[in-house]
């Protein structure tokens, strides 16, 4: 029969640490996926390039095998994380492009949260790996949040500006990225019409270069915070 749109596989890890299955990891086997689906969960998806002031992302449900959704207290919910930097050059306002490996296009650095690091670890050395550039991240353009029966997907998308101004992308390919490349926000928009290899993975670094370029909000990085956190006196 036809994959329900609506189940999906799952592989439960529990940790020697935690035997009652508290804190659960899902992934999911390629075979029976839809592509929109498989391409939302692992970050490639191509947003709609017409709503200039609120870039979007995708979410879709999961196909295959027979899991149901509905995790709970007990299992806890399974969530992705990814970070996503948004970089200009301050003086010659050009825009950092990663050329990605697999003929996928020209995007922005990021990337799967990892074991250990948090969001800020994730897009300082993600924007390091794919770019060759080091960063400092200025603020947050926006958080992105995910829920449903199968678990959550979050990205933040942050703003950021080259640590050393005279610093070149780099430009040897490797297992992180094929090489980077200052752009015009006009190259952007002719990257914008074309398909990968030559054009845009997804629209989300013309999205923002065109929301920063009309004068977009940067919220201070202070709005991203832990719970432990006091909260600022004003």
């Amino acid at each position: 029969r036809q994959p329900d749109p609506y189940h999906a596989t799952l592989y439960i890890h529990y940790s020697d640490d935690n035997p009652d299955g508290s804190g659960v990891c899902m992934t999911s086997k390629k075979a029976g996926l839809s592509a929109e689906w498989l391409g939302a969960f692992l970050g490639s998806e191509k947003n709609n390039a017409n709503n200039i002031d609120a870039p979007r992302s995708s979410m879709a449900q999961s196909s295959q095998t027979t899991f149901h959704g509905g995790w709970n207290r007990d299992t806890g919910c399974p969530v992705h994380a990814f970070s996503l930097v948004v970089c200009r050059h301050p003086d010659t306002r050009l825009w950092l492009a990663v050329n990605e490996n697999k003929g996928r296009g020209w995007w922005l650095p990021g990337g799967f949260v990892e074991c250990g690091d948090d969001h800020f670890d994730t897009a300082i050395k993600e924007t390091k790996e794919e770019a060759g550039v080091d960063v400092v991240l200025k603020g947050v353009l926006r958080v992105e949040n995910n829920m449903t029966a199968f678990g959550g997907r979050q990205r933040v998308v942050f703003y950021a500006e080259p640590a050393d101004l005279k610093q070149k992308p780099k430009d040897t390919p490797d297992k992180e990225s094929q090489g980077a490349k200052w752009m015009s926000l006009e190259e952007l928009r002719e990257k914008g019409k074309l398909k990968p290899p030559k054009g845009l993975r997804g629209m989300e670094l013309l999205d923002w270069a065109n929301y920063l370029d009309r004068g977009g909000t940067i919220y201070p990085l202070e709005m991203l915070a832990t719970e432990e956190t006091p909260v600022p006196i004003p």
